[in-house]
């Protein structure tokens, strides 16, 4: 007889693991039962703001569909700096954050009104050495070759 928490991940796939319907058991986890925690901080040792742990099996389930019911689970994450979030689950693994990066994509497309800064496209700020307009975002790149510095 399969195991209640592999029946359940097989037939509804990825879910939080307050979804299982048992706790989690070494046995399971030898059977392929993995959990994805949103961790933070050096190490990865800190929880990011919340439980954000979504059980699934490590062998037929895509990143992209563990971070997709993470995301459902706690929609509030959208909200947050995009490149912030990649660059936390960056912190788990490539895939993870490509994973990320494909569902914040299909949610919130990028904004094609801001650069890659975040800056409005057009917006600038006046350079503090020589007075010239510079867009916002470029000015580092525009100290480089700015006449006064």
């Amino acid at each position: 007889m399969e195991m209640g928490n592999l029946k359940h991940l097989r037939e509804h796939g990825p879910v939080p693991t307050s979804d299982l319907p048992h706790e989690i058991r070494a046995p399971q986890r030898a059977e392929g039962l993995a959990v994805f925690k949103l961790k933070s901080g050096d190490g990865r040792t800190q929880s990011f703001g919340g439980p954000f742990r979504i059980a699934y099996l490590f062998d037929d389930h895509e990143p992209v569909e563990v971070v997709r019911v993470l995301f459902e689970t706690e929609s509030h994450l959208f909200d947050l700096d995009r490149r912030g979030l990649v660059k936390l689950f960056r912190g788990h693994g490539r895939q993870w954050s490509a994973a990320a990066s494909t569902v914040l994509s299909e949610e919130s497309p990028l904004d094609t009104d801001r650069n890659s800064g975040g800056w409005d496209t057009g917006e600038t700020q006046v350079c503090p050495f020589c007075g010239d307009d510079v867009l916002k975002g470029a000015l580092p790149s525009h100290l480089r070759t700015c006449p006064e510095t």
